[in-house]
């Protein structure tokens, strides 16, 4: 059996791509916000050990950083999805093979 024409496998395909991007661009935006607080830091006294960090949310998107979370969440939700949808279908074509 070929799975290149079974339907639905492109969406699939395509569908697998969307957490690796989601990756990229969180990853970004926290390295973004770890080095806008090192500059903010050593902006302020760089020869200070004992520098507090002022985190705050208007470093994240739209001021809410609740919503990389919710991605983060979103990301593993999907990567869960994935791995099932591939041990089923691993587990259906190689018993009607």
């Amino acid at each position: 059996m070929d799975l290149c024409f079974h339907p639905g496998t492109n969406a699939y395909l395509w569908l697998s791509f969307l957490p690796a991007i989601l990756i990229l661009l969180i990853g970004t935006k926290l390295h973004r916000v770890v080095v806008k607080l090192a500059v903010e830091i050593m902006d302020k006294c760089p020869w200070e050990g004992n520098n507090q960090i002022n985190l705050r949310d208007d470093l994240f998107w739209f001021g809410k950083p609740k919503i990389l979370l919710h991605l983060i969440q979103l990301i593993s939700f999907q990567n869960a999805f994935e791995m099932a949808t591939f041990l089923w279908s691993l587990v259906r074509f190689r018993l009607h093979c």
